[in-house]
């Protein structure tokens, strides 16, 4: 269960983070893909979840290819990652730092303390 703050991201502009409350780990399996947003800071975000509420098309299946669609704001990439090993992700004392893109697709900063390794 996750527990927006004031400002946070529904209705909100897309690439602006936003803290949440959450509990919650996520787990990400070794040799698995993986969809990672990289902003100008030097912060990596991993989806996780996709949504199809503004393109009904949008499918697992193209989001390989995903970053060729996104309009990305200056500095920020996108790329697809097939893990090395197990990610790990836990919200640091309970707060987790999340962006959304203007799909709606959210995504977890890889920030330090917050998971076993960067991808």
């Amino acid at each position: 269960m996750a527990n927006l703050q004031a400002g946070a991201i529904s209705g909100g502009q897309p690439y602006i983070p936003a803290t949440i409350e959450r509990k919650s780990t996520w787990f990400f399996e070794k040799n698995k893909p993986v969809f990672i947003l990289d902003d100008p800071e030097g912060t990596s975000w991993v989806m996780k979840s996709y949504t199809d509420f503004v393109d009904k098309n949008l499918k697992y299946e193209n989001l390989e290819t995903l970053g060729e669609r996104l309009k990305l704001p200056s500095g920020w990439s996108y790329r697809a990652r097939v893990l090395d090993e197990d990610l790990i992700l836990r919200p640091f004392k309970g707060i987790a730092r999340i962006v959304q893109d203007e799909l709606q697709n959210t995504y977890d900063a890889l920030d330090e303390g917050t998971c076993n390794y960067q991808p």
